[in-house]
């Protein structure tokens, strides 16, 4: 169901069949929406908190939450990065297809797929099998918003992937590589995630005094 008109999304709403998968930067407010969903009926299907279960179940000692999750992984002028890096996308994956599996099945209720930020990097076959089954909805930061999104990664450190976009310079400390850096992973990302989306959601427009119903209305009015 890639992309549907309004009175699909409608009777899909109303009959407890509407599934959202909800993509972004990390710290976009994806987790915010999901769990307000759930205040009118939804389902939330958590893929952060999923993975960190996971990766505790091949014993990998980490902290409950996305803190423990982004300290676990680290940063990319760490030694252990390319590893946990690596682990954290195989283990993304694999939760990726268990939603896919459950949706397969049936789930009796209107749902959000909470996605981690890293979802644009999964296999181009397990993100259209996402996009059969649900409506891809990307909340998209405005380029001022840039130096925003670092001060809080660094403040508040989320699971991050970095590809091959981190390239740290002999002169430079990790800190101020990561700030250097850290426009062109947006850059790349912004795309990636216009590509991916079935529609787009302008962060400023849920931002403020927007209420699940608002938020709902302005998924449909894209359609």
């Amino acid at each position: 169901m890639a992309r549907m008109n309004q009175q699909e999304f409608l009777e899909k709403l109303n009959n407890n069949q509407l599934v959202l998968s909800l993509i972004g930067m990390s710290n976009i407010g994806k987790s915010h929406w999901s769990k307000k969903l759930t205040g009118i009926g939804f389902n939330h299907m958590d893929c952060d908190g999923r993975i960190g279960n996971k990766l505790k179940q091949k014993s990998i000692k980490i902290r409950d939450g996305t803190a423990g999750l982004a300290e676990w992984m680290g940063y990319p002028h760490e030694e252990r990065f390319a590893h946990t890096q690596a682990e954290y996308l195989n283990t993304e994956k694999e939760v990726i297809m268990e939603i896919i599996d459950e949706l397969e099945k049936g789930i009796p209720s209107n749902t959000a797929i909470d996605t981690s930020g890293s979802f644009i990097y999964t296999e181009q076959k397990v993100r259209e099998d996402i996009r059969e089954k649900s409506l891809i909805v990307y909340i998209k930061a405005p380029k001022e918003m840039r130096e925003k999104m670092f001060k809080k990664f660094m403040e508040n450190p989320k699971p991050v992937i970095w590809g091959d976009i981190y390239k740290k310079r002999e002169d430079e400390s990790g800190t101020d590589a990561l700030a250097r850096c850290y426009p062109d992973l947006l850059d790349y990302r912004f795309k990636l995630y216009e590509e991916c989306a079935d529609i787009s959601i302008p962060y400023e427009s849920i931002y403020q005094k927007v209420d699940t119903a608002g938020f709902l209305e302005l998924i449909k009015n894209q359609l």
